[in-house]
C-alpha cells in the first residue's frame, strides 16, 4: 500500500514536469513541493453548475424530451441526491430504440450507463482531462468531497479555458477506438 501511494504521487508529479521542475535549481531533477506549486486550475473553476438531472424511475421518453429541450446529449441520473449513472442519447438509441422497446414504459434505470466516472471539484484540470482520455468520455460529472453532484465538465468547457490544442489531443484520445 505504501509503495502504491508513492507511485501515485510520483506519477502525478511526472505528468507535469514543466510545472513542477524548479528552473532556478541547478539540479534538473528537483521537484517542487505542494506549497511551491503554482496555482493550477481546478474543475470547480470551469464546470457548469446548473446541472439538470433525471430520476432513475423516469421513462426514457421523459429523458429524451429533457435532453431535446436542454440541447444536451447526456444527463446525470440520480436517486434522491445520489448520482447513480449517466444516460446519453446513444444509450437510449442502442439499448432501447434498437431493441424495439417502448419509450413510454422503458425506464432510465434500464438503459443508463452504470459505470460511473466522476471528478471532484478540487481536482486539477490536467488530471480530469487524463481521466476523460483514459475512460474515453466527453462529459465528466463533478462531485464535492461529500459526493454530492455539484457540476459537470464537458470537452467544450475545457476548450474554452485551456485552449484548443490541449482539448484537440483529448478529443483525439477519447474518439479513438477502445483497445
Amino acid at each position: 500500500m505504501f509503495v502504491n501511494f508513492h507511485f501515485f504521487q510520483l506519477t502525478r508529479f511526472c505528468a507535469r514536469p514543466s510545472s513542477l521542475v524548479d528552473p532556478s535549481d541547478r539540479t534538473p531533477t528537483r521537484v517542487r513541493t505542494e506549497k511551491e506549486l503554482p496555482n493550477i486550475m481546478k474543475l470547480k473553476e470551469i464546470m457548469s453548475t446548473e446541472v439538470e438531472i433525471v430520476r432513475s424511475d423516469a421513462s426514457i421518453q421523459e429523458a429524451a424530451e429533457k435532453m431535446a429541450s436542454l440541447d444536451v446529449g447526456a444527463l446525470p441520473v440520480c436517486e434522491g441526491s445520489r448520482l447513480i449513472g449517466m444516460i446519453t442519447d446513444r444509450d437510449i438509441t442502442v439499448r432501447a430504440t434498437a431493441a424495439g422497446r417502448d419509450p413510454k414504459t422503458t425506464l432510465v434505470s434500464d438503459c443508463l450507463s452504470a459505470e460511473l466516472v466522476c471528478g471532484f471539484e478540487d481536482q486539477d484540470l490536467d488530471e480530469a482531462q487524463a481521466l476523460m482520455e483514459q475512460k474515453q468520455i466527453r462529459r465528466l460529472p463533478v462531485l464535492s468531497r461529500d459526493k454530492a453532484l455539484v457540476g459537470i465538465v464537458a470537452l467544450g468547457d475545457l476548450a474554452a479555458k485551456v485552449g484548443a490544442a490541449m482539448v484537440g489531443q483529448a478529443t483525439q484520445a477519447i474518439s479513438s477506438s477502445k483497445s
